[in-house]
């Protein structure tokens, strides 16, 4: 994730000092911590509520992470891998309506995998800067992946940044009602959908001028 490289510093770091053993733990409680934020919120899970589902010590929790906060960061930073999936997809979506359906299937599930806890991130980012800062991080750059396709497309002469914003809220407005809210949608006819309604927005490919 281009944003808060002290995320990615700290995830990286953890990877290379810890044991094998200490890896698996700390990943189980990444894991742990992820599912309980996405059923009860960030702000009403604990640290104990950690601890207890995970079966781990508390000394156990702050040997690998300093804080809830400091956890919830280092959940983001895992983020980063599949993020980059979601952006290389869109990127390389092209004219086809095939490959605005890949870049819109790579988003949701994303999503589907991570929606509840950047719905929470949205929720706590006011409680630091650093939180903030990597909620925000997700969304830009998101967001800059379709604005390239957006310019690669002409979109009708739309202004870039407002109508990549506008199509990334309409696919994450839709995988909130489908994916948290419960909302009963068929994967497939809701890629589909999306990707005919996005192709239809981004018009066809800009004309090369010589």
């Amino acid at each position: 994730m281009a944003v808060a490289p002290r995320v990615e510093r700290a995830v990286e770091d953890a990877r290379t000092v810890l044991t094998p053993k200490g890896r698996r733990t700390r990943a189980h409680l990444l894991d742990v911590a992820g599912g309980l934020f996405a059923r009860s919120g960030y702000d009403a899970t604990s640290v104990s509520d950690i601890v207890r589902a995970a079966e781990v010590s508390r000394g156990a929790f702050y040997l690998y992470f300093a804080s809830k906060a400091a956890l919830l960061e280092a959940l983001v930073g895992e983020l980063g891998a599949e993020l980059a999936t979601v952006t290389e997809r869109l990127d390389g979506a092209g004219p086809s309506l095939d490959g605005t359906r890949r870049g819109l299937d790579a988003y949701l599930t994303f999503y589907e995998r991570h929606g509840r806890v950047l719905v929470e991130l949205d929720s706590v980012g006011s409680a630091g800067a650093a939180l903030g800062a990597v909620a925000g991080s997700v969304r830009r750059e998101l967001t800059a992946a379709v604005e390239r396709l957006v310019r690669a497309r002409g979109a009708g002469g739309a202004d870039p940044r407002y109508a990549a914003t506008a199509l990334l809220s309409m696919a994450e407005r839709f995988a909130f009602v489908w994916l948290v809210l419960g909302e009963e949608f068929d994967r497939g006819r809701a890629v589909d959908t999306l990707a005919v309604l996005w192709q239809q927005a981004l018009g066809p490919p800009r004309r090369q001028t010589t």
